[in-house]
């Protein structure tokens, strides 16, 4: 029996697994990550702009990353807080939620346009 077309994609499908898919991933990744840092930021409430300045994306390796900051104030922004001088409590924007919650949404797509470049470079 001749496995010649199966031992082509076989070769074919281990190649791209060890040399093109994982910087395919990454850069996937990035790609949404890019997507939930622009709308964190869209909505990310204003006083001083520090915070909405200081949204970034740690460095991807191994098809993982994350969208975050260094803003010791963020997590208050985020999900609320009561405000000392007058006791009352300050309603949390939920930037990062409601961003995550979009990205959730435009998952099937991406990953759908994901296999498409993938399989393209298997010129299937």
């Amino acid at each position: 029996m001749d496995t010649k077309g199966f031992d082509d994609l076989q070769k074919q499908l281990m190649d791209v697994a060890q040399n093109e898919a994982p910087q395919m991933i990454d850069d996937q990744v990035e790609r949404m990550l890019t997507m939930v840092l622009a709308d964190v930021k869209l909505l990310t409430p204003v006083d001083s702009g520090n915070l909405k300045r200081r949204w970034m994306i740690s460095d991807i390796a191994n098809g993982q990353g994350n969208v975050g900051t260094n803003v010791e104030y963020a997590e208050a922004v985020e999900k609320g807080f009561t405000h000392k001088p007058s006791g009352e409590f300050v309603q949390g924007a939920h930037m990062l939620e409601q961003s995550l919650e979009q990205a959730d949404d435009r998952a099937d797509n991406e990953l759908s346009d994901f296999f498409d470049r993938l399989k393209s470079e298997l010129d299937m």
